[in-house]
This record gives structure tokens, C-alpha cells and sequence, in this order.
């Protein structure tokens, strides 16, 4: 400044009156006061003196008070939906604060902008068609009272400027398999691993092949695993993760596809209900079941069904298991998980087991007296609270309803022969009251002579 100064004195005695600058104008050209878009030049105002002769040296730093701002803000180029950074530098003896402004009618007008960083030197943008040519500038201030404004710069549209993605997929997704009717236990599993300056995930589906590519609302749809519960109607589906980095830049990691195992798992017959035995009796509890690859493991609770354990009774990897009744297993209930090589599971319904002292030691036969002969019918039960009811069949045991001959609701019956009785069949079911607990005896048949 100090050498254009001297040339225009030069001038002064060569030519006469020249008009200096003020000292106000000298001041505001050093501190930036009088703001310029990038581009503008101060110009020789007297055209008639060559260039060597009016030459100065262009300050490359801006002084306000204590402040110096070292760096001014530079136009920044980049593409639709990337983000890229403005920046100023600046030093003084006091703390300084920064504020960021906007311009979107070309610096008449400036508003405070609340973009990341808007409050440091630095400020992040992101393209956006509606932000393509606004222009943004930082006041500065310093905690004496110094204040300084940096020159504007323009935020440009350039679909060729793509900012390198710092992201690198380092493994990608594999092909995910769980059950058509998948639990959250058992949903298809897809992870990815990246490094470098990651700022979110984002899962995408496609359902036409990879040709279009949707944001999925899975559960971690933003997070490294999404987990996916497979149906009929997304089997065969493609995946992929987006990941960006800080830049809006965007890795994506290669397809894996969603494939959908049916389950071939068939159960013919299952346990149910109330399975009787007297106490030390060996009885059975079974399911038939086929499928690829199946397997069985049987569990047993003795808390209602609250919770349960694997047993290791003989069987407990068959379909079916042998058990031997007692006083402390007496009310515990046993169910079975089948699986096939799928992953498919099945769980029967739950069976419960009851010891009782209700047996028939001794069946009723078969009588043949002759008509008008008195005779009986007679079995033997073990137990202690063992109700009878005999029941009668007039058509070979299609049918049978109780009967009201003498003893019907003991363990003998006395009746007299008459031909209209002859051929007709008996049977006794005995309940035990407190278990609940009935059997049915053999059927007889009663015949004239």
C-alpha cells in the first residue's frame, strides 16, 4: 500500500492536483469493511500511467481491531446431495466467536444460517437444487470489541464435483435364510463392516432384481445388521446397505438375497391330554412327525408349564419317550420339539402325566345261561375312589348306553336270561373321582342256551 501511495505523489508532481484517498477510504480498503465478490480488482484510476507505474501488492490478509482473518471463504462446487465445507481462519489476542449468514438475492439481504458448524470457522452444506447459487459469509467477532466480516462466497451447483467417499466396505452381506413363519429368534440376518468417516447406514430392498432400490423399515434398517422376517411375499428379495460418510458420499456393499426355506416339517399325531399310569408303571408318550433332516428332543415341567427342561429319559431323542410313573412325577407335563435341517421347529401341545391307583385286574367274560337262569357279570379294579357304570349295546357294539340292571353302577351286574337278551353286549367304565382318571373294561356277550 505504502509504494501505491508514493506512485500517485510521483503522479501529483508530474501532472498537478491529483485527489488522494482519505484516510477513512485507506482504512476501509485494510479492513474489509467494503466487502468485494470474489473476482473484483481495485482498477488504475488513471488509465494513461502504465501498469509498472501504479503497480501495489495485494494484501493477502484482512486486520480489524485486534483481529487478522488470515483466510477468506472460497466458492465451493459439488453435486446434488453432497455436502461440502466453507471455511475462514482467523487470529486475535482476544477469544473469538463466529457467525455464519446467508444470502439468497445475491448479498442484498443477509440472514444468520443454522447449518452445521454455523457457530465455528467451519461450516457443512448440502446441495440441494433450491441452494444452488446463495452465498454465505462469517462475521467475526473478538471478545475486545473487535469485529470483522470475510468476503462472500458462492455455494455452486456442479454435477461433475463428486467428493471421493472415504467409506470402504471392508465385508459385505450374505445371503440371509430363516423360516417362512420366523420368530424374532429366527429372522434372516444381513451384516455389513466398512471403515473410514461413516456418518449413517442405510438398508435398501429391491423387488425387481436390483433395477430400483428402496429404503427398508426393518428392524436396524440404520444400523451395521438388519434383521428381516421372511414371508412368501418378500422370498427372493434383494438387500444392499448404503453407507454414507461425513460428505454425503455413498458406499454400497454388494446384493445378498432373502431366500425363504418352507418349512417341511409334517406332524400326523401329537400327545395330548392326561396320560394315566398307576405308580412304578412303564407307559409311553409319543409324536409322528416327518420331515427333511428331523430331529427330536423331548422337555418335561413341574411347574404347570411355567418352565421347562430337557429331559434325559430313555427316548428323549426319538419320537417317542418311556416313562415310569411315581409319587414326585405324578402331575408333570412332557411335550417335544421337532426340527427339521431348516432351522424349522415344532412344539407338540403339552401332555400331562397322573398317577392313579385305578387298574382293572380282572376282565368280565363272556356268560351263557339258559332262559329264566339268574347270572352275573363281574370285573376287579384296584383303586379307592372308583366309580362303575355298566353300558349295554343292542346292535354289536355300534352303540352303547348305560344300563339299570341290578349292580349297574358296581363291579358286578345280575340279570336274568330271556331270549331277547341273548346276544346283547356289556362293558364297565370306571372313573377315579379324584384324578378324573376312567378306563373301559372289555366288552362281553351275554347268550342263551
Amino acid at each position: 500500500m505504502r509504494k501505491f501511495l508514493v506512485t500517485l505523489c510521483s503522479v501529483a508532481l508530474l501532472f498537478g492536483s491529483v485527489q488522494l484517498p482519505t484516510s477513512m477510504e485507506v482504512y476501509a480498503a485494510q479492513t474489509g469493511d467494503i466487502s468485494m465478490e470474489d473476482g473484483d480488482i481495485i482498477t488504475n484510476p488513471y488509465p494513461e500511467l502504465n501498469e509498472e507505474e501504479t503497480s501495489y501488492e495485494e494484501e493477502t490478509t484482512k486486520q480489524s481491531g485486534s483481529i487478522t482473518l488470515k483466510k477468506q471463504p472460497k466458492d465451493l462446487r459439488i453435486a446434488v446431495g453432497y455436502i461440502g465445507t466453507m471455511s475462514v481462519q482467523a487470529t486475535s489476542s482476544s477469544a473469538l466467536t463466529y457467525k455464519w449468514f446467508v444470502s439468497k438475492n445475491n448479498g442484498a439481504t443477509w440472514l444468520p444460517t443454522t447449518n452445521k458448524g454455523c457457530n465455528t470457522d467451519t461450516i457443512s452444506l448440502k446441495m440441494g437444487n433450491s441452494a444452488n447459487g446463495i452465498k454465505l459469509r462469517c462475521e467475526i467477532s473478538a471478545a475486545d470489541g473487535s469485529f470483522i466480516i470475510s468476503d462472500p462466497a458462492t455455494f455452486i451447483l456442479d454435477s461433475s464435483v463428486v467428493p471421493e467417499c472415504s467409506v470402504r466396505i471392508t465385508k459385505n452381506p450374505e445371503d440371509g435364510v430363516a423360516p417362512a413363519f420366523a420368530t424374532s429368534g429366527q429372522r434372516a440376518v444381513f451384516s455389513v463392516e466398512a471403515t473410514g468417516n461413516i456418518d449413517r447406514y442405510c438398508w435398501q430392498v429391491s423387488k425387481d432384481g436390483g433395477n430400483t432400490w428402496n429404503a427398508t423399515t426393518a428392524q436396524g434398517w440404520n444400523e451395521p445388521t438388519l434383521y428381516c422376517k421372511l414371508s412368501a411375499d418378500v422370498d427372493g428379495r434383494l438387500v444392499r446397505c448404503a453407507v454414507y460418510d461425513v460428505n454425503g458420499s455413498i458406499a454400497y456393499s454388494n446384493t445378498a438375497r432373502l431366500v425363504m426355506i418352507q418349512n417341511s416339517i409334517n406332524v400326523k399325531s401329537v400327545p395330548s391330554g392326561t396320560y394315566y399310569a398307576t405308580s412304578g408303571q412303564q407307559f409311553n408318550v409319543s409324536v409322528d412327525a416327518t420331515a427333511e433332516g428331523i430331529s427330536y428332543l423331548w422337555y418335561v415341567s413341574k411347574n404347570g408349564g411355567t418352565t421347562w427342561n430337557p429331559t434325559t429319559v430313555t427316548g428323549y431323542n426319538t419320537n417317542k419317550i418311556s416313562l415310569k410313573m411315581n409319587s414326585s412325577f405324578s402331575g408333570s407335563y412332557v411335550r417335544c420339539v421337532v426340527s427339521d435341517k431348516y432351522g424349522n421347529k415344532y412344539t407338540t401341545p403339552a401332555a400331562r402325566c397322573v398317577m392313579t391307583d385305578l387298574a382293572i385286574t380282572k376282565q368280565p367274560t363272556n356268560v351263557s345261561a339258559a332262559v329264566g337262569a339268574s347270572f352275573d357279570v363281574s370285573l376287579t379294579a384296584s383303586g379307592t375312589h372308583n366309580q362303575y357304570q355298566w353300558y349295554v349295546s343292542k346292535d354289536n357294539g355300534a352303540t352303547w348306553t348305560g344300563t339299570t340292571v341290578t349292580g349297574y353302577n358296581t363291579n358286578k351286574i345280575t340279570m336274568k336270561m330271556s331270549t331277547t337278551l341273548s346276544g346283547r353286549m356289556f362293558r364297565c367304565v370306571i372313573k377315579d373321582t379324584v384324578t378324573g382318571y376312567t378306563v373301559t373294561s372289555n366288552s362281553i356277550t351275554v347268550t342263551a342256551k
